[in-house]
């Protein structure tokens, strides 16, 4: 199972010990990638698995780029975060103002756990709160909000300053 390692740093397995993650190497290019690893359980047996995800940048052209600001808002308003998935650089500070007349939160992925990154959950937002996060580590933040029975899901895109586009088969 040889092949390339784009991962950086030390795998980190969540509190719950449901999800593991790791750190991309921002020179990672566009294509499938398959993460092979070993879980033991508490009885003591242990499993080999894999996984696999994908890289493709070219999903983010629809994003809006807000790249190379300092700080941005997000207003929530009319059940809904305008402006919707976006692109920011490394340190952007975010703030998202609730403008609407019903509780909103800023949730990360996924429902209802809110593990993917904790610091991004905000308490409950009343009209006119706010809640603002600064992100340092480029990746795909996604997040939502709860109302009643909608769901409004959106895309945070944390550039790196150069991206190679380049493809690598999958």
């Amino acid at each position: 199972m040889g092949g390339l390692d784009f991962g950086l740093g030390e795998t980190v397995i969540d509190a719950g010990k449901l999800s593991m993650r790791r750190q991309m190497d921002p020179e990672a290019l566009d294509g499938r990638y398959t993460v092979f690893y070993n879980a033991c359980w508490p009885d003591g047996s242990c499993h080999d698995g894999s996984f696999q995800f994908a890289i493709d940048r070219s999903l983010s052209a629809g994003f809006t780029d807000l790249t190379n600001q300092k700080e941005i808002e997000i207003k929530m308003s009319e059940i809904m975060f305008k402006p919707k998935n976006i692109k920011v650089s490394k340190g952007t500070k975010i703030t998202w103002v609730n403008d609407d007349s019903t509780l909103h939160y800023v949730n990360t992925d996924s429902h209802p756990a809110h593990t993917y990154y904790i610091e991004q959950n905000s308490k409950a937002l009343k009209k006119g709160d706010s809640y603002s996060l600064t992100l340092n580590i480029a990746g795909i933040y996604p997040y939502h909000s709860i109302i009643l029975t909608v769901a409004l899901v959106h895309l945070l895109a944390v550039m790196f300053p150069h991206i190679p586009t380049s493809d690598v088969g999958s």
